[in-house]
């Protein structure tokens, strides 16, 4: 009996829920109905072209906003006075063009945007309203895009006031533990999550997915860690045989995959995460070196010169290699055992230090941040 009362009420409460929808669903306000229920007005979506990130957020409001009315068409910026006939969306940077048509359509004047910041305006001439989204750079354009389709999937397009949003942290970054391959792992890649996912670490669909996750919740930092995923991401002509060919889990190779074929991959990842605004670093433990020890005299030894000079060649090929990375970050402290705290920073200076004067000393423009942990 109590069994049968249990499936009695959940069966009320459940068409009580769907009463309350329906009601909902009849009562909402025309711009916050379902596509089937709308039919207003066409759009036109109008973007600055050329800059990937505004393209991403113009494509994600043209999906909403078809969803909401007959006719949507995108249009590149230069277009932007060729209609009076519908309601209208600009996304653009701070160009002295825009400014312009926003003052002479009566909106209120943008104040001084710095990177990743952005304004929302709304100006209506006649029956015409202009909302506009403009970003002191391509990804802070980017950012209000994504805002104003958050807001129009919330409450509706008349919810969009006049507004002004700069980050309140630079830098919003997520930590993930990178299982590239068996024979290069992260902390610890034995369990069934990391096993079952270093397939997907080669897939850059995941990669083009989970990067345009991030963008539309404003990280704009990733950072992989891996105890040495050198051998994974760079070839080295004096080191040869440290490149990892293929791609292996602790059953056996599960990917077929050259290291060419690696290096073109995490160069279009990086790419990608460039045009989401999101920079990419890598973080290491030490002393690790992968599939470098045991061949052209490197074994894992701080004490060893050919691990200090491979891991430093190591540094520059990757910086060299993928001209997007953002930085690179250390430990010091695993497999340091028995060295002083002077030893150990003498040791990443020579290693990761002087691969990084490397670069810059052919690159002397490269910006690289270095991030430095530390224990034991």
């Amino acid at each position: 009996m109590v069994h049968l009362s249990y499936r009695v009420l959940h069966s009320f409460l459940l068409l009580l829920w769907l009463t309350s929808l329906c009601r909902a669903v009849r009562s909402a306000p025309l711009d916050q109905q379902t596509p089937r229920q709308q039919e207003t007005v066409g759009f036109r979506l109008y973007y600055e072209e050329g800059l990937a990130p505004i393209a991403f957020a113009a494509q994600d409001l043209d999906t909403i906003l078809s969803q909401r009315a007959t006719n949507v068409q995108t249009e590149v910026l230069t277009e932007l006075g060729s209609s009076t006939d519908c309601q209208r969306v600009v996304l653009s940077t701070k160009r002295p063009a825009t400014l312009a048509a926003l003052q002479a359509a009566g909106g209120t004047p943008v104040m001084d945007l710095k990177e990743q910041a952005y304004a929302l305006r709304v100006t209506a001439t006649g029956n015409q309203k202009t909302i506009w989204i403009i970003g002191g750079d391509r990804i802070g354009t980017m950012y209000g895009g994504i805002h104003v389709g958050e807001i129009i999937n919330a409450h509706g397009l008349s919810a969009i006031k006049d507004q002004d949003h700069h980050p309140y942290i630079a830098k919003r970054g997520i930590k993930f533990n990178i299982p590239l391959d068996d024979r290069l792992p992260s902390h610890d890649d034995r369990g069934p999550a990391a096993q079952m996912n270093i397939v997907n670490m080669w897939d850059f669909g995941f990669w083009h997915d989970y990067l345009d996750t991030l963008a539309r919740q404003r990280y704009n930092v990733l950072s992989l860690w891996n105890k040495h995923p050198f051998p994974a991401l760079v070839k080295l002509d004096d080191y040869p045989s440290a490149a990892a060919d293929d791609v292996y889990s602790m059953t056996g190779k599960v990917l077929d995959m050259t290291i060419d074929e690696k290096i073109a991959l995490w160069q279009r990842i990086m790419e990608h995460a460039y045009q989401r605004g999101i920079e990419i670093y890598f973080i290491t433990w030490n002393i690790h070196m992968g599939t470098g020890r045991a061949k052209h005299g490197v074994w894992e030894n701080a004490r060893n010169e050919k691990d200090i000079d491979y891991l430093r060649q190591s540094v520059k090929a990757l910086f060299l290699t993928y001209p997007r990375l953002a930085g690179i970050g250390v430990t010091a402290g695993e497999n340091m055992q028995g060295m002083s705290s002077q030893e150990k920073e003498t040791w990443l200076w020579k290693t990761y230090g002087l691969g990084i004067q490397d670069v810059q000393a052919v690159q002397p423009d490269r910006h690289i941040r270095f991030i430095h942990r530390y224990w034991w």
